[in-house]
């Protein structure tokens, strides 16, 4: 179906670019034709690719990108074209819209874009094994006691005997005050 509309835009171009017909203005100027068959071209490419291979993403294209393009250069085409060749053409390509259109509307979607994708589990980032962890107890270490030296128990002949120091407690140079009554 798409090929009858194809013919029928060709068909339009070929009028449009002087006929037998007498035209009554102008042709398609140059750029708009070049730029019109350009994206004739584009239409048929993605239309193959939705039918051909259920690509509904190609047809959204000739729906949102195409077809409005085409629309902006016929619309856009000068008042003197002649009024048959514009006619010609805005029925070729609305044409064509339609039969993209109704093309497509039998166009499905993968089976895979319809159900929930699954995707499948990246794999892991972190290593295979993990290294133990290890735990060090630390027991709280008491200060150290402050050693007090020996108190002089008398010379057991071993050494050297321990001085003593009267102003340290304990140390005391043994004598005791008197206690008394203070009378």
């Amino acid at each position: 179906m798409l090929a009858i509309g194809l013919a029928g835009v060709a068909m339009a171009f070929s009028a449009g670019c002087g006929g037998s017909d007498e035209p009554q203005g102008k042709g398609l100027p140059g750029a708009t034709a070049s730029e019109l068959e350009r994206r004739l071209d584009e239409i048929e490419r993605r239309h193959r690719e939705a039918v051909d291979n259920d690509n509904v993403g190609a047809c959204d294209d000739i729906q949102n990108d195409s077809i409005p393009a085409v629309n902006e250069l016929v619309g856009g085409l000068p008042d003197d074209v002649d009024p048959d060749v514009r006619q010609a053409v805005e029925e070729s390509f609305g044409r064509l819209e339609e039969l993209t259109r109704s093309d497509c509307s039998g166009v499905k979607p993968a089976e895979t874009e319809t159900e929930p994708e699954t995707l499948p589990t990246p794999p892991e980032t972190t290593p295979a094994t993990t290294p133990e962890e290890t735990t060090t107890e630390t027991t709280p270490e008491e200060a150290p006691k402050e050693k007090k030296p020996k108190k002089d128990e008398g010379n057991d002949g071993g050494g050297v005997p321990t001085p003593v120091d009267p102003t340290q407690p304990g140390q005391g140079g043994g004598a005791v005050p008197e206690s008394g009554g203070g009378g």
